[in-house]
């Protein structure tokens, strides 16, 4: 008889942690779902655990015992000191994971992590992903690219602003990706349990975007007709990101992000299988 294998899922009712648990559920795993606030979930193979990602006594008990862990770095965009709040959490779930003695985790970083130095907030990542390779643990390191759901907030909004707005160059190509397909291949890097060492993988679809062109797909998408995309001064964009909540400090390292992407520093290095989600079918799943 084969023994049930356990996963603990931080973030479990975001983006990718939702798909995670929804496609190892299915599979047959069982799940033990971690978030600041949390539903129970209706599958009997499925607990939930709410608690502080800073806790480090909190974490190794959710992930005493379990056979892998899938964990992330949330990016709070109202703390003071984003950096130093990303790096509380980010030592705390490598210390619970070395105490518990998890054998294999799968950590969702991002493109760019790899740079050390003026990425914004994907510095910390970079930071994680140091600490994360140090332990003796399997590992592969997730690095997607620019999520379409990014889009989500704005969507309903677009016929009345009359252009995508944001602050990255318009004739950048990024890659990008849907929030769905990095859970999906978070699942099956979970499963190839068989694995030794450190592996990097990078998500994206096989064409990469300007941001004029996701422009152009929303309004296709939208019955817009032509979308305009629109590249705004950094002054303008800190004080929309402040009006929506952004600390000074968040809103900061946002716009040295973007910088980042502007001048085609945050790319993809590596041939790894395009994820099969098109910024079309993102949208038509959005109508």
């Amino acid at each position: 008889m084969t023994t049930q294998r356990t996963i603990t899922v931080l973030g479990a009712t975001g983006r990718t942690g939702r798909r995670l648990t929804d496609t190892l559920l299915g599979r047959g795993w069982k799940v033990r779902r971690v978030a600041r606030t949390a539903r129970p979930h209706p599958h009997p193979a499925a607990t939930t655990h709410t608690g502080d990602l800073t806790d480090t006594d909190f974490l190794t008990t959710a992930f005493t015992g379990v056979d892998a862990a899938y964990v992330l770095v949330p990016f709070d965009p109202t703390a003071p000191d984003v950096r130093a709040h990303m790096d509380d959490i980010g030592s705390s779930i490598t210390d619970a994971l070395r105490r518990a003695r998890v054998p294999r985790a799968v950590a969702l970083s991002s493109l760019g992590a790899e740079l050390e130095h003026g990425t914004g907030f994907l510095t910390a990542l970079h930071a994680q992903e140091q600490r994360l390779t140090a332990l003796e643990t399997d590992l592969v390191l997730l690095r997607p690219g620019y999520f379409f759901d990014n889009l989500d907030p704005v969507l309903p909004h677009l016929r009345h602003i009359g252009a995508l707005q944001d602050s990255i160059a318009p004739d950048v190509p990024l890659p990008m990706v849907a929030a769905g397909d990095v859970g999906a291949a978070a699942a099956a890097a979970v499963e190839e349990l068989e694995h030794q060492g450190t592996t990097i993988r990078e998500i994206r679809t096989a064409v990469d975007l300007t941001l004029t062109d996701l422009a152009a797909a929303v309004g296709r998408a939208q019955g817009i007709g032509h979308l305009p995309y629109q590249q705004l001064p950094d002054e303008e964009t800190m004080t929309q990101l402040l009006q929506v909540g952004f600390s000074d400090d968040a809103a900061r390292l946002q716009v040295e992000m973007h910088h980042a992407f502007s001048a085609g520093r945050v790319a993809a290095t590596g041939d790894d299988p395009r994820a099969p989600t098109t910024v079309d079918d993102y949208l038509a799943s959005r109508a």
